[in-house]
């Protein structure tokens, strides 16, 4: 039987890789300065859209501005992906991750065009509200309960996190929300297919 270590190595790989980075970051200057993380792959619309510099839709994803940015997104990151990736499987849960973080941040990158906002944005928030979308998807197919938790409290925490996004500052909504959807898509299409497989 696969240990609960080995069913949840993607969500530590991810984890470590974010906490390396920040560190490395912190140790090279000042990470809650815009200019430095601009400087080192953070979200902007303008170094996205007009340096065509796309890879921030990947990069920002793993720098976070402080050490409680970074220690709120891992601890949420640690709980939903205990639940998600057991059930999806290390590869499904990572295309899950990467695509809701590249997506909402291409959402979080749209919301900056609409504003006419010049910004920087970074954080795992997206990806991880992708899980948090995955999670959705499994309650959903086990008939409104999975691994103990229930459709409505699922949907009450969803509804909580969005609000303390929408009701605070320097928090990307877009991307929180983006991710969210795209994650449950992601997880949506990669299950039909995999039943097809099974059938």
């Amino acid at each position: 039987m696969e240990n609960t270590h080995n069913k949840n190595l993607a969500t530590y790989v991810i984890i470590a890789i974010n906490v390396i980075v920040w560190g490395i970051l912190m140790i090279m200057g000042n990470t809650q300065s815009a200019e430095f993380m601009y400087n080192h792959g953070a979200m902007s619309a303008y170094g996205a859209l007009v340096e065509h510099e796309y890879w921030r839709f990947f990069t920002s994803n793993f720098l976070h501005f402080t050490p409680e940015h970074l220690l709120n997104n891992m601890l949420l990151l640690a709980v939903a992906g205990s639940y998600v990736e057991p059930e999806l499987g290390h590869i499904r849960f990572v295309v899950v991750y990467v695509l809701s973080g590249i997506l909402g941040s291409v959402s979080s990158c749209m919301y900056m065009v609409y504003k006419a906002s010049y910004s920087v944005s970074a954080g795992a928030s997206g990806a991880i509200f992708g899980v948090v979308g995955a999670l959705l998807y499994l309650i959903l197919i086990h008939k409104g309960r999975f691994s103990g938790i229930k459709l409505k409290g699922m949907l009450l925490s969803v509804f909580l996190m969005l609000f303390v996004g929408i009701t605070s500052q320097g928090v990307d909504n877009a991307a929180h929300i983006g991710g969210f959807v795209i994650g449950f898509i992601v997880a949506l299409i990669t299950g039909i297919r995999r039943k097809q497989r099974e059938d």
